[in-house]
C-alpha cells in the first residue's frame, strides 16, 4: 500500500490532481458524471464540493509540494483563467490583484503554460473603471494580458467575453479573429453599452467552426448584420439574452443551427425595434409588450417547425415589472401563445416560462388553462412556470387540470412541477391588488395539497413551490 501521495500509480495522481485544481471551479465540472465515477449519492457530492471549496487553497498546496506532483498538477491549475470578477464586474481584492499579478509574471517567462487553458474568463473592461486603481486608467495592461493569453491559447474550450472599452475591444477583437479557434466549443459574450464595444459575432463565429453552444447576455442583436447559416450549423444550444427583440435576426439565428436541443430567450430587459425606432416612452407598454408577445409567437413557431425532433429545452422570459402597475395588459392564455406546437415535439423535456401573460379580472382564462396539460408533450420531464400576474383563481384551475393529467397517465414522464411564489403560499390578495375570493384561495391550496399527495405515492415526481432557473440550458 502506497504510504505518500506520491507513491500512487501516476494515473490516479493525475486524477487526485485534477479535482484538487480543476474540479473545484464552477466551470466545466458535470457533476452527474463525477458523481457517478466516484459512486456518490447526491448529498455526498455536495457535502464533498463543499469540503472541497472550504480547502481548496491547502490542496491546491498540497500539489506544490514537490517537483513531481507540480509538474502533474501544471496542467489542471492552468485550466481555467479569470480576470476582474467576470460578468458581475466586481471590484477585484488585493489578494486577487496580487495573484493576477504573479501569473501574468509567470506566463511572460513561460508561455508554454497557456497551452493548459481550456477556461477563459474576460471582462474585457478597464479595471479602473470599476474601483481597481492598481491597473492604469489607459488599459495597457489589461491590453498586454488579454493579447498575450490569448494569441496563445490556441487550444480554448470555453470562452467568456464580457464588456470592453473601445481601446481594449479593438485589440482582443484583432486577435481573436485573427487565429481558428478549432476546439472553441462554448462561446458566451456580453454586449456593450456602446456599439463599438460589442463583440464582433459574425468574425467570432468564422474561426470557431465547431462552436456546440452561444449564450448572449444583454446584446443587441439588431447591430450584429447577417450571420451566414454555415456559422451555426454546428451549434445546439442558443441563449439569447437581448436588449432589443429584432425577430428577423433571431429567425435566422434559429434557421441557421443545425439541430437546437437547448433553446432559450430572455427579454427582461428588451424592447421591440419598432418601440427603439419610434422612441416608445413608458406610456406605450402595453402596446410594446403586446408586441412583444405577437414576435414571440412567430419566434417559436418557426423554433418548433425547424427543430421538431430535436428540442430537448425551451424557456421564455419578459420583464413584467411595467405590467404589474397597472394590470391592463391585454393578451392571450400561456397555452394558446407559447405552447402550441410543442405537444409534436417527440424528445423535449423541459419548458420554462416567466411571462406577464395573464390579465386579471378575465373568468374565460380558467377554460383556456384547464386545457394546457393537453398542449404538452408526453415526453415532458420538467415544467417551470413563474407568473406574479396569475391569481389563485387561476392557480385553481392549472393546478386541477395538472392533478388530472398526473391521474389519466397523460404526462407519464413528468418528474418536476415548479409554481413559484403563488401555489405555495395564498394570502388575501395577489401580486395585482386584486381580492382573490376565499372559496378560490381554499380551492388552490386543497389542489396543492392533492398534488403533494401525488407526490407522496410517487417518489419519482417532485413538486416545487419555490423559484426554481427556468433557462433552458439550466435544466440538464
Amino acid at each position: 500500500m502506497p504510504l505518500q501521495l506520491q507513491d500512487l500509480p501516476v494515473e490516479l495522481l493525475q486524477l487526485v490532481c485534477s479535482f484538487f485544481c480543476m474540479h473545484c471551479h464552477d466551470v466545466n465540472f458535470h457533476q452527474t458524471q463525477f458523481r457517478l465515477s466516484c459512486g456518490l449519492e447526491k448529498d455526498e457530492l455536495e457535502t464533498w464540493e463543499s469540503h472541497m471549496r472550504q480547502h481548496r487553497l491547502p490542496l491546491v498546496a498540497l500539489c506544490q509540494t514537490s517537483k513531481y506532483l507540480r509538474e502533474l498538477a501544471t496542467p489542471y491549475l492552468y485550466h481555467a483563467v479569470y480576470t476582474f470578477g467576470g460578468y458581475y464586474k466586481l471590484p477585484l481584492d488585493p489578494q486577487r490583484n496580487e495573484s493576477l499579478r504573479r501569473f501574468m509574471t509567470t506566463i511572460q517567462s513561460r508561455p508554454e503554460l497557456i497551452n493548459h487553458v481550456r477556461f477563459i474568463d474576460l471582462p474585457l473592461h478597464d479595471g479602473y473603471r470599476y474601483g481597481m486603481p492598481h491597473i492604469p486608467p489607459n488599459g495597457e495592461t489589461m491590453i498586454w494580458f488579454h493579447h498575450l493569453v490569448l494569441s496563445r491559447a490556441s487550444a480554448i474550450e470555453t470562452m467568456n467575453l464580457g464588456e470592453a472599452g473601445a481601446d481594449i475591444a479593438g485589440v482582443m477583437f484583432r486577435t481573436l479573429t485573427a487565429q481558428e479557434l478549432r476546439f472553441l466549443t462554448t462561446l458566451q459574450v456580453e454586449g456593450g453599452e456602446e456599439p463599438d464595444t460589442s463583440p464582433d459575432l459574425p468574425s467570432l463565429l468564422q474561426v470557431a467552426p465547431n462552436l456546440r453552444a452561444l449564450y448572449l447576455h444583454n446584446f443587441d442583436i439588431s447591430t450584429v448584420g447577417p450571420i451566414q447559416p454555415h456559422l451555426l450549423a454546428q451549434v445546439t444550444t442558443l441563449s439569447l439574452g437581448l436588449s432589443v427583440l429584432d425577430k428577423p435576426s433571431i429567425l435566422s439565428m434559429i434557421d441557421g443551427c443545425g439541430g437546437l436541443q437547448d433553446f432559450s430567450l430572455d427579454l427582461q430587459d428588451a424592447k421591440t425595434t419598432q418601440a427603439v425606432q419610434s422612441q416608445h416612452t413608458h406610456k406605450d407598454s402595453d402596446l410594446e409588450y403586446i408586441e412583444i408577445h405577437a414576435e414571440i409567437q412567430g419566434i417559436l413557431s418557426r423554433l418548433v417547425s425547424h427543430h421538431q425532433t430535436t428540442l430537448r429545452a425551451v424557456s421564455v422570459a419578459i420583464n413584467h415589472s411595467d405590467v404589474i402597475g397597472d394590470g391592463k395588459l391585454v393578451t392571450r392564455p400561456v397555452s394558446e401563445f407559447f405552447c402550441r406546437g410543442f405537444s409534436e415535439c417527440p424528445n423535449l423535456k423541459a419548458i420554462g416560462l416567466d411571462v406577464p401573460i395573464l390579465r386579471r379580472g378575465r373568468p374565460e382564462l380558467g377554460t383556456s388553462l384547464s386545457m394546457f396539460p393537453g398542449l404538452l408533450p408526453s415526453s415532458l420531464e420538467r415544467l417551470y412556470l413563474e407568473d406574479p400576474l396569475i391569481n389563485s383563481r387561476y392557480s385553481a384551475s392549472l393546478l386541477l387540470s395538472l392533478e388530472r393529467a398526473l391521474q389519466s397517465g397523460r404526462l407519464p414522464n413528468l418528474k418536476e412541477v415548479c409554481f413559484p411564489t403563488w401555489a405555495g403560499d395564498l394570502d388575501d390578495k395577489d401580486d395585482t391588488g386584486y381580492k382573490i375570493p376565499d372559496e378560490a384561495s381554499e380551492k388552490a391550496v386543497g389542489l396543492v395539497g392533492m398534488i403533494k399527495l401525488w407526490e407522496t405515492h410517487n417518489p419519482g415526481f417532485t413538486f416545487l413551490t419555490e423559484h426554481r432557473p427556468y433557462r433552458a440550458y439550466e435544466f440538464f
